[in-house]
């Protein structure tokens, strides 16, 4: 099966951790996340950190994990959907945000996927390209956050 992932990128003239702050920080994700999202902790994501997205009646529909962490580099996080009704790695489904200095800037990656290793992908995959639109992307967001 073809591997469904989603990959964008943005350039941004802000300190490093001005940008990880918007990273971690969860008052600040909710900011410029697109999605409903609580927190277990109002303190910044680590390594194990627990967080849960909620559908549009504000009932928690899945939960994300952070599963990798480089502090002012990369964080990982896993997604698990609720109405999955099998067992699925938590890793088939994970998000990437990576942080590289490039020519005097920062390039902020986010990737997310392999939507194709989890029930019903396709259909998750298209709303999830659907929803984020040059104009509208967390990136962008993020961007001009870090740069205000």
């Amino acid at each position: 099966m073809k591997q469904l992932i989603a990959e964008e990128a943005i350039e941004i003239d802000a300190p490093l951790s001005v940008v990880w702050e918007l990273l971690t920080d969860p008052d600040k994700i909710k900011k410029w996340t697109l999605l409903k999202i609580d927190f277990n902790e109002d303190s910044p994501l680590e390594m194990g950190s627990e967080f849960y997205w909620k559908d549009e009646k504000g009932k928690a529909c899945a939960r994300g994990t952070v599963i990798e962490f480089e502090r002012e580099r990369m964080i990982r996080t896993s997604a698990y959907f609720y109405h999955w009704n099998r067992f699925v790695d938590p890793d088939a489904l994970s998000e990437i945000y990576m942080v590289v200095k490039k020519n005097g800037k920062l390039l902020l990656t986010h990737t997310y996927g392999d939507f194709s290793l989890v029930p019903g992908g396709e259909e998750i995959y298209r709303d999830y390209i659907k929803g984020v639109t040059p104009e509208n992307t967390e990136l962008k967001k993020i961007k001009e956050m870090a740069e205000e």
